[in-house]
């Protein structure tokens, strides 16, 4: 492979080791040879710095081709997520995808085809303007655009004012806020989400020191390098974060090394989250912005606020502790009731004929 070529002295360099990876094509998933390659003693690489690397891992960080990831994006944004992947399994040899979303999921009546509904909730903020919430369930309504172009205007949007939609990664909102105004969308990948599986990954390693290790110097680099992340991430920072993430990987994998296989479980499950955060950074890379510079412009970089309308929206009222059963559109009807309470703009009129 040309990645053995070093790019300096143009010798080849040595193999680490040679391992396979799982990679989900269209056709179904298939192994392939991922080999980690050393870097060329020409370059002075350091004790903190990374000794080796994996050109596949680089290629396709998610272990899944672009062509199969382009269709899980177009049915998502079709579909709801669930029958989404119900086509998938159902006409393809691949898995079915994995999915995140704002919303929540309610147990759905009988005769519906289907065990649960998705309610989608969101808020609408203008400057100078009361933010405004919007919520449907997207199989109760045949026009599912008209709600959030409502709420857009709302809050004063007009054609051709730029739209920012926060999500966390799942493309389906900024395309549907897409087909709503009817023209490109800036998407900000949520710095909660991204927060949090930090956190996942610092909590892992506070489990890997618990165990008391005898050699902890590699252990403490990994700590340092991790206290990195966060800070690289939010005053943007993407690319470098990422390289460390990777770093990352490989240096806690020498504790297995040095302390013996007691530490494999939990060094495994702090390097799985690792791999996790790079490649969710790695396939949100578009919708990364410089946080720090606008949340001191005072804009929201969050959409952790939204994460509570669910509760207060949908899963108060349908979902948790509520052995209720719903149709879509008795599911839609009561949401969007909830909401015009919620934001006091509930009037004789019902919400969905004025939507409508």
């Amino acid at each position: 492979m040309c990645e053995r070529v070093c790019p300096d002295c143009l010798r080849v360099r040595p193999i680490r080791d040679r391992r396979t990876r799982e990679l989900q094509t269209l056709f179904g998933t298939v192994r392939v040879a991922g080999p980690r390659i050393k870097l060329c003693s020409c370059v002075d690489s350091g004790p903190f710095y990374d000794v080796s690397f994996s050109p596949l891992s680089d290629l396709l960080p998610d272990r899944c081709t672009p062509e199969l990831r382009q269709l899980q994006a177009e049915l998502g944004a079709r579909h709801s997520f669930r029958e989404a992947g119900r086509l998938l399994a159902a006409l393809l040899p691949c898995s079915p995808p994995n999915h995140a979303s704002v919303g929540a999921h309610i147990r759905a009546a009988h005769g519906y085809q289907t065990r649960h509904l998705d309610v989608t909730v969101g808020k609408v903020e203008a400057a100078g303007r009361q933010s405004r919430r919007f919520a449907l369930a997207p199989l109760g309504t045949e026009r599912p655009l008209s709600y959030i172009r409502a709420a857009l205007a709302g809050q004063g949007w007009r054609p051709n004012v730029p739209v920012t939609v926060i999500s966390d990664g799942e493309t389906a909102l900024p395309e549907l806020v897409r087909r709503t105004t009817g023209a490109d969308v800036t998407h900000i990948l949520d710095w909660w989400h991204i927060s949090m599986r930090v956190r996942h990954a610092e909590q892992t390693l506070q489990g890997v020191y618990a165990l008391n290790p005898a050699h902890q110097a590699g252990l403490d680099i990994v700590s340092y390098r991790l206290s990195r992340i966060r800070p690289l991430l939010w005053n943007g920072y993407h690319d470098e974060a990422r390289r460390e993430l990777f770093g990352l990987q490989h240096l806690a994998s020498e504790a297995i090394y040095l302390n013996g296989e007691s530490l494999n479980a939990p060094v495994t499950r702090f390097i799985g989250h690792c791999d996790d955060l790079r490649s969710y950074l790695a396939n949100n890379e578009a919708a990364l912005i410089n946080y720090g510079s606008r949340y001191r412009a005072d804009r929201p970089v969050s959409t952790s606020r939204a994460e509570g309308w669910v509760d207060e929206i949908a899963n108060a009222r349908m979902a948790k502790r509520r052995r209720m059963r719903w149709s879509p559109r008795g599911a839609h009807r009561v949401a969007i009731v909830r909401v015009a309470v919620l934001d006091g703009r509930l009037t004789n009129q019902q919400p969905w004929q004025k939507a409508a």
